[in-house]
């Protein structure tokens, strides 16, 4: 099982390479000018998912 800072990591790269892409497409094609796509929302909502979940003591595991 993955850890909260795994988690956490995974999901703030998957919100941080939607909004680029909404930003600035890829290669050439693509992006929303700025506007926020479904994806990228869907990705905020996932970080603050894990964020609001109440800690763990994965030390003890």
């Amino acid at each position: 099982m993955t850890s909260r800072a795994e988690q956490l990591e995974a999901a703030a790269r998957k919100l941080a390479n939607a909004v680029e892409h909404d930003m600035n497409g890829s290669m050439g094609k693509g992006g929303n000018g700025g506007l926020l796509s479904d994806t990228t929302l869907r990705a905020a909502h996932e970080v603050h998912a894990i964020l609001n979940r109440a800690p763990t003591n994965e030390a003890s595991r």
